[in-house]
């Protein structure tokens, strides 16, 4: 699908191409084909062909109904970042729902002092993206071409964030490691006192091994090299998996 730059002759492949793979290819397959519905707008339909469900440890117990206290998740999180300089917050790169938050938390933690956004999608070469003051083809990923993630980087550069592209390639330790190294290097190198907020992916945020096995998560490399503990959100492993049951 490499040559398929648009999201609509991307989707029609995928949905002409799946039931042809083998059946160890169609996830992936799968995958593809919801991040292309997402882009089109399908947001339900992508949840529906691509449903993730939630992997909690064996061994958790969670709280009685009595023990839980409703509160508004941008208030919550906004009062746990006073105590912290790092703020992660992921997405199911499928789930577009997963990008409101971001979209919710850039004015509050910017009010706060927080100063560098630092986004997965965005790709480092496109040098002009915060003097254009937008995303174009050029400057990342497709995910970028789902309108939310494009608000977010909009908002942010009109905020006034110095926006910050960190992706890396390799192995997936590879990129682990590349990822916290250019989150190091691009802000706290220059800036010790820095404040960031990080929109990443999946189990990127995470402090500790886990989900990606073996792996150690970019989060907790990049703790060990600024000596500060993030603050990470999780919205991949506990959530709605039919939006618009629930709507």
């Amino acid at each position: 699908i490499q040559p398929l730059t648009q999201e609509l002759p991307r989707y029609s492949y995928l949905v002409a191409t799946i039931p042809l793979l083998p059946k160890a290819d169609q996830p992936m397959g799968q995958q593809l084909l919801a991040s292309s519905e997402a882009e089109l707008g399908l947001y339900s339909e992508a949840v529906r062909d691509f449903p993730l469900r939630s992997r909690l440890p064996p061994d958790l117990v969670p709280p009685k109904a009595a023990d839980w206290q409703a509160v508004d998740a941008v208030d919550a999180i906004v009062t746990l970042a006073r105590d912290h300089r790092i703020v992660m917050v992921n997405e199911a790169h499928h789930d577009a729902h997963t990008r409101e938050l971001t979209l919710a938390l850039l004015p509050r933690l910017r009010a706060m002092g927080f100063t560098y956004f630092a986004a997965e999608a965005l790709d480092e070469r496109d040098a002009s993206l915060m003097k254009r003051g937008y995303p174009v083809s050029q400057s990342g990923s497709e995910y970028l071409h789902e309108p939310l993630y494009g608000d977010i980087v909009r908002e942010a550069i009109k905020l006034g964030f110095v926006i910050v592209p960190y992706d890396a390639d390799g192995t997936p330790q590879e990129r682990e490691d590349g990822e916290a190294k250019n989150l190091y290097e691009r802000v706290f190198a220059r800036n010790p006192e820095a404040k960031l907020f990080v929109h990443a992916g999946y189990a990127h945020i995470d402090k500790q091994r886990g989900r990606l096995g073996p792996v150690k998560p970019m989060a907790m490399q990049l703790s060990k090299l600024s000596g500060i503990t993030p603050l990470s959100v999780d919205q991949t492993d506990i959530r709605a998996e039919n939006p618009r049951r629930s709507e």
